[in-house]
């Protein structure tokens, strides 16, 4: 059984569901009955409100299967809650999502910005994310370490102003709880001017 929903005007489909406290979310979404790449779907959990997020790279029909775990049962698998069939009438503007880990299928985790998975090198962002019950956050890109800090004392919004992007793969946002830290997100880096080198160099070396 499906339930049908309609992209946005940005080319992608967001969805409500208002789970229990103690339920994990991960998602799953397929196209022609193959699955894509996890970077096609985002979880945000502010508050016990859940909302999925699903990018769309071309129109047509996609299946966005949604399953849930008790993380209070050590051994609780995830099980399938619920199927939307997802019709989209346009390509996303967002290239991809952040990877993230199970722990911020939690309540308390959602990201403001960047939104985008793919961050640019060299390029300045401003990291704004919201994680309850942390006692620190950490943005760690490469071999550097940088703090983000609360916007105001009683509130979990976290935040790192005009970071410039260094020489690394990825950058990964992790949280220290009572429990410990975890991993949260992970975006992956790329470095345009060495794309461009490449390209000018393969053109070089193209006969006519």
């Amino acid at each position: 059984m499906y339930e049908t929903i309609e992209d946005g005007s940005d080319g992608d489909a967001k969805i409500r569901l208002l789970p229990p406290d103690n339920v994990a979310l991960v998602t799953k979404l397929l196209r022609n009955d193959r699955q894509m790449a996890s970077s096609y779907t985002f979880i945000g959990r502010k508050s016990r409100m859940a909302t999925i997020f699903v990018k769309t790279y071309d129109p047509g029909d996609y299946v966005l299967k949604i399953y849930g775990k008790d993380v209070e049962d050590k051994n609780a698998k995830y099980d399938h809650v619920i199927t939307y069939l997802i019709k989209s009438s346009k390509a996303s503007t967002i290239s991809s999502f952040p990877f993230f880990w199970s722990e911020w299928g939690m309540p308390g985790h959602h990201l403001y910005s960047p939104v985008q998975g793919l961050l640019c090198m060299g390029k300045y962002y401003s990291f704004r994310v919201y994680i309850a019950d942390a006692t620190q956050v950490l943005m760690v890109m490469g071999k550097t370490q940088n703090k983000l800090e609360k916007e105001t004392e009683d509130d979990f919004m976290w935040v790192c102003e005009n970071i410039q992007i260094e020489e690394c793969n990825e950058v990964k946002i992790a949280a220290v709880y009572d429990k410990g830290a975890k991993g949260l997100l992970r975006f992956e880096v790329e470095d345009k001017k060495k794309i461009k080198l490449i390209k000018k160099t393969k053109q070089k070396g193209t006969r006519p």
